[in-house]
């Protein structure tokens, strides 16, 4: 089940200043909602691999600590730390499905060779997810623009509607895009003349449509730069296809200028709490 607002905000970080590019995005996330944040560090290696390190002390109390410390001097006195061992993308999964309501984390924008050998391990968080991924490339702006992509499919609504409480909730724009195959004019007309998004949504954060023709992840990717961040479906697709170009949301996530947000097809749920939350929103105003 999609949970909205966040009451608990992953952060994995390696250490590294791309990893710590995230930090200020989960911050304000954190700020704004009233959410905890809990860093985690994954140090990658098999026990055969780790044991001699484990033997010098190199992985004992002290190493985690001053590991905990560096962390929360970035996220804050307050924020939780877990130091573990294990396959990085496959650790955060598992955190990922106990308790959390998003993560954040970078994305180091590994292509060609590379990422065919090793993988990203941001790539694989947002395939397998249970739970909103918010992938940041460079250092965060205020999110003030919101483009979420649209298809016609029931997991492209679900993102559509986890984007319409994020732009209402932050008091940005949402722009939803359509990029249709043929001719514009071909495409849909009135993009929300559909219920798309309930009314609440529709008050919420006053959509506006767009149509494009073209391939979707040019399209996504040209109309993003006018946004602050990009919302979006993590709809898998078959096993060959992810291991050679990748999803559509992958594909945007290695080459977006702005953060992206992932959202699961798992079910609808996701639009009643939406709703619940402006709802109570609305009676706390009264």
């Amino acid at each position: 089940m999609l949970r909205f607002p966040p009451k608990k905000i992953l952060v994995p970080t390696d250490l590294s200043e791309a990893s710590f590019k995230a930090f200020p995005s989960a911050f304000a996330m954190a700020e704004r909602f009233g959410a905890v944040l809990e860093g985690v560090c994954v140090e990658y290696g098999s026990p055969l691999e780790l044991a001699p390190y484990y033997w010098s002390g190199l992985y004992g109390k002290e190493h985690r600590a001053r590991l905990a410390a560096a962390i929360r001097a970035k996220l804050g006195k307050g924020a939780e730390v877990l130091i573990c061992e294990g396959d990085p993308a496959r650790t955060i999964l598992e955190l990922a499905g106990q308790g959390p309501d998003l993560v954040v984390m970078s994305t180091h924008g590994r292509t060609g060779l590379s990422r065919l050998l090793t993988g990203s391990v941001a790539e694989t968080v947002v395939r397998r997810s249970p739970i909103p991924v918010l992938t940041v490339r460079d250092d965060s702006r205020p999110i003030r623009s919101i483009l979420a992509p649209i298809n016609f499919t029931g997991y492209s609504e679900l993102a559509l509607a986890y984007a319409a409480g994020v732009a209402a909730s932050l008091g940005a724009t949402l722009t939803a895009l359509h990029v249709a195959c043929d001719a514009v004019g071909r495409g849909p007309r009135g993009l929300f003349n559909r219920d798309l998004l309930p009314a609440w949504a529709r008050e919420a954060c006053r959509p506006r449509a767009v149509t494009r023709a073209g391939i979707p992840v040019e399209e996504i990717l040209a109309e993003a730069r006018r946004h602050d961040l990009v919302v979006l479906s993590a709809h898998g697709k078959g096993p060959i296809e992810n291991a050679t170009v990748g999803t559509t949301a992958e594909q945007v996530l290695r080459a977006c200028p702005v953060p992206v947000l992932s959202v699961p097809c798992l079910d609808m749920s996701v639009s009643e709490s939406l709703k619940d939350w402006f709802a109570g929103r609305a009676q706390k105003k009264a």
